[in-house]
């Protein structure tokens, strides 16, 4: 008996990224001009050995990328905890596009570091990014157009000549099964015209799910809410999925190639 696993590719502007089914990871791109480009992204850190649907106590790692082509000055980054989770102190942090961290985590008090958290209602955090910059600070300090710094391209984390930065932090999910979050997170920052910009990241929204049991030692439900099993050594199953957006064909060498994914 096997389980059959899917498979897709997607590519986006930055890298190529292969997605298994046990594997959550989601990215929403967005391009505010040609020379700054946004992705939205988070991991399910509690499942990120064995993946499933998001439930209530998992915690997730949020990464808010910028890819910085043209100088970028009052660079700054906000973000409001929605309903439904709960921001775990001291987590905020610049990461690599390949993970690593590259400066911080910084602490969440006021005016110590580049990074601020108050708990208040509305929650909520700021991080300042770049050379230049100020300590973060709460009160009528938090939301200044001011104190955020300058990053040119080619300054680290660098990336082809570029500027790639990721901004991180983590959250704990507090809302009930069958409720939906919505993360979000904004970045300031003004551009190479001296025209102070906003790029906003509304995440669609993520489901608050049990796994479900596939067998009596099952790690998760794959992320395609659907699995079957089958006889024998056929590598391809003939029936598809629901994947909006792709085209099913035969796993080979080549594929699946972009838009495309294979059972």
């Amino acid at each position: 008996m096997k389980n059959y696993l899917a498979r897709i590719a997607v590519k986006s502007a930055m890298r190529q990224i292969s997605v298994i089914a046990i594997f959550i990871f989601t990215a929403n791109l967005s391009e505010a001009q040609p020379y700054y480009i946004f992705s939205y992204t988070y991991q399910n850190v509690t499942r990120a050995n064995g993946g499933g649907t998001l439930e209530t106590g998992d915690t997730i790692e949020v990464r808010a990328l910028m890819k910085i082509d043209r100088v970028a000055s009052r660079l700054y980054y906000i973000d409001t905890i929605p309903a439904g989770l709960q921001y775990i102190p001291n987590s905020m942090k610049i990461v690599t596009n390949e993970g690593l961290l590259f400066d911080g985590p910084y602490s969440d008090a006021s005016n110590d570091d580049k990074g601020v958290y108050i708990a208040t209602a509305p929650a909520r955090l700021r991080i300042n990014i770049g050379t230049g910059t100020t300590n973060a600070q709460n009160g009528a300090g938090f939301g200044s157009a001011t104190g955020g710094g300058t990053v040119n391209p080619g300054d680290k984390p660098k990336f082809y000549g570029t500027t790639l930065l990721v901004v991180a932090y983590r959250m704990r999910v507090t809302a009930a099964f069958g409720s939906t979050v919505y993360p979000t997170g904004t970045f300031r920052y003004r551009d190479y015209n001296s025209v102070n910009q906003v790029q906003r990241m509304n995440y669609a929204g993520i489901r608050i799910m049990a796994n479900q049991d596939l067998c009596v030692n099952f790690s998760s439900a794959s992320f395609t809410a659907e699995s079957s099993f089958g006889q024998g050594n056929v590598q391809n199953r003939a029936a598809g999925a629901n994947v909006p957006g792709y085209t099913k064909v035969n796993l080979g060498l080549n594929a699946p190639q972009d838009n495309y994914y294979s059972i």
